[in-house]
């Protein structure tokens, strides 16, 4: 379990016992002293720890020593993997609430992107905030609300309500096009039909530069400047500056802004024209005019036809095409989520196995690794413990003999003896648990918890980094924090340390006091964070049982988070597939949907006011980072062997 850091600095000598058990077997006092530490060398990953192991008898008639050399490989774990954007989502997006931004001065200045691997759909009051650089999406955008980015691309870009978006970008391939495939509506992934931008009305004041590989229609507000790969069509009172096209250019009736401005307009083929605002234009064919009274600057290869001509209009004249490239194909790749790959860093692994429910407890201080269960003292107390044992005429109450009391920790410290926190459905083959938190402080012992099925969080606060190999639903108010965010903050100056030290607010709970998780807590109360610790919410994996050859899995299991009624979370939310929110609902940190499912018509659904809040984070909290779970990497698995051993 060592790190390489560590086995290098393992304290050597006889005055220094590396392990000492007492009353071990046969009432044997054992000990165990570093004698030697060799690192390794050239291409060579393991240690040889030479050590002597003592045994002495009870009664102290008896003693042995015998010395080993262990070669040990530590462990590394593959490299972490980055989050893509502050929101990440995988399959559509359907927005029929808003979503807010908040960042701080650095992070307004780098920006903060937005994802979505498939269509977008936004309605409500839209998205806002500032410190939105790329809103970047591999399907269709269809936005009748605000949203405020300075880019916003995807296949087709319809805008019927407003926009502060700098850029608007269509990417799609235009149909008829040498890898063009279904029509401009079609939701169906694959598809990369046709880069047509669609823009509505908003704020004059307003004037995006647009770029399509397909056609641009404006009915609306406008744009400082249009750059198409194919025709335009602009109609109604908009406001446009330049409008560029390689193939043919419509204007009816449009404005400029400001109005001494010219409408400057360019055309690899036929100009069509009517208004009353002077226009500059340039037209690799005809040009035609339907207001008499207006003049035009004209520059045509071709004839020009019902125009009256400004001074220096000129035709036939050569005209070379704008130069218009290519707007690139959002391409986004989605994270492995698999909590299976998780069970072994969790301090508290809950499984239901035969009508009991397991804990395999890990790295938690003040209890020994191994299985618990949990229980209670029924009928006098509902609250829960790990226990050693339950019985078995009622798996879910310990053995209440004393000797198996000593061991009990209380795992629930919800309000008094009479209250419980956990629930577990009695169906035969169905996995599902309830935890609720009602105390004020917190249900839970912090650590990281594992969950084998379907959980259910209510109210808290819990300082846990929580896990279901299936999905997540939230009821009543939820308030949850990751490990690393709880580990440096409340509402104090400095911040406390509700991890390691037990504090957060008041009143701190005795029980759990000293009950840390050793892999994020030195005995003095450090913390050390680790990118587990930065997810608050995690659900979904690849279950060992429905994939035969797990290095290849194809059957996920779960993966949707679905948050209702209020919710705070401090932390990550990683979802293995989807991202519901029907309730007011703030996130301090990112959120990643991962539709590993793969289910296309499946959709992410935020339906109420959902806020990223991504200010005063605390220092021991990445947002972005979280454990590699695809396999990939240079990972090494911890091995220790003896080499040779001899008596002394």
């Amino acid at each position: 379990k060592l790190t390489a850091e560590q086995l290098a600095g393992l304290a050597k000598g006889s005055g220094n016992a590396w392990n000492i058990t007492s009353a071990g077997t046969d009432g044997l006092t054992q000990t165990a002293i570093v004698k030697d530490i060799v690192p390794p060398s050239g291409a060579e990953k393991a240690y040889k720890i030479t050590a002597e192991i003592g045994a002495v008898a009870a009664a102290g008639q008896s003693s042995s020593t015998i010395e080993v050399v262990y070669e040990v490989t530590p462990g590394a774990a593959p490299s972490n993997y980055n989050i893509n954007a502050f929101l990440d989502f995988y399959n559509d997006l359907n927005m029929s609430g808003g979503i807010e931004l908040k960042s701080t001065e650095d992070q307004r200045i780098k920006g903060l992107d937005f994802n979505v691997d498939g269509d977008f759909t936004a309605g409500g009051t839209g998205v806002s905030g500032d410190g939105i650089r790329n809103i970047s999406v591999t399907g269709n955008i269809s936005v009748s609300s605000d949203v405020k980015a300075k880019l916003l691309k995807g296949r087709n870009v319809k805008l019927t309500g407003g926009s502060m978006a700098e850029k608007i970008e269509a990417w799609g391939i235009p149909f008829g096009e040498d890898g063009s495939k279904g029509t401009e509506t079609s939701s169906v992934g694959g598809h990369t039909c046709c880069g047509i931008v669609r823009l509505g009305s908003w704020d004059k004041n307003i004037m995006p530069e647009v770029r399509a590989n397909g056609e641009v229609y404006g009915t609306g507000s406008g744009a400082k400047t249009i750059h198409a790969r194919k025709t335009v069509d602009l109609s109604s009172d908009g406001a446009y500056e330049s409008v560029n096209s390689l193939v043919d250019i419509f204007v009816k009736d449009i404005a400029t802004v400001p109005s001494s401005k010219t409408l400057d307009i360019h055309a690899a083929r036929n100009v069509t024209l009517s208004g009353d605002k002077v226009t500059s234009v340039k037209a690799g064919g005809n040009v035609s005019c339907s207001n008499k009274g207006i003049e035009f600057l004209i520059t045509a290869t071709g004839t020009i036809t019902v125009c009256v001509l400004a001074p220096g209009s000129s035709a036939p004249t050569p005209v070379v095409s704008a130069t218009i490239p290519e707007v690139p194909k959002v391409e986004l790749k989605r994270p492995t989520v698999d909590t299976w790959k998780l069970k072994d860093a969790a301090n508290y692994a809950i499984e239901l196995i035969d009508g009991r429910v397991r804990v395999t407890v890990k790295n938690v201080n003040g209890l020994a690794d191994g299985f618990y269960y949990i229980g209670t003292y029924a009928p006098e107390h509902k609250r829960e413990y790990l226990c050693k044992a339950v019985l078995a005429t009622n798996k879910t109450q310990c053995d209440p003999t004393e000797t198996a009391k000593k061991s009990a920790f209380p795992f629930c410290t919800n309000g008094s003896d009479s209250d419980k926190c956990f629930e577990f459905d009695p169906t035969v083959g169905k996995k599902t648990m309830k935890i609720s938190g009602t105390t004020g402080s917190f249900a839970l012992p912090p650590g990281v918890i594992w969950f084998d099925g379907d959980l259910i969080l209510a109210t808290g606060p819990y300082f846990n980094t929580i896990i279901a190999t299936k999905n997540i639903t939230s009821t009543a108010d939820l308030f949850t924090y990751a490990l690393n965010y709880a580990a440096a903050y409340d509402n104090k100056t400095p911040p406390s340390n509700a991890v390691c030290k037990n504090e957060y607010k008041s009143p701190i709970v005795p029980a759990y006091l000293g009950r840390y998780p050793k892999n994020y807590c030195s005995s003095d109360g450090t913390y050390t964070p680790n990118a587990l610790g930065n997810i608050a919410l995690i659900a979904g994996g690849y279950d060992p049982a429905d994939n035969p050859d797990i290095t290849k899995p194809t059957v996920y299991s779960g993966g949707t988070i679905n948050l209702t009624a209020k919710n705070e979370v401090f932390g990550t939310i990683v979802a293995g597939d989807l991202l519901r929110t029907s309730g007011d609902t703030t996130v301090h940190g990112y959120v990643s949907a991962a539709g590993l499912q793969l289910i296309d018509s499946a959709s992410n659904v935020v339906s109420a006011k959902t806020t990223i809040d991504l200010t005063n984070l605390p220092s021991t909290y990445k947002p972005n980072e979280i454990p590699n779970m695809g396999g990939g990497g240079t990972g090494t698995i911890a091995e220790s062997k003896v080499l040779w051993t001899r008596y002394l």
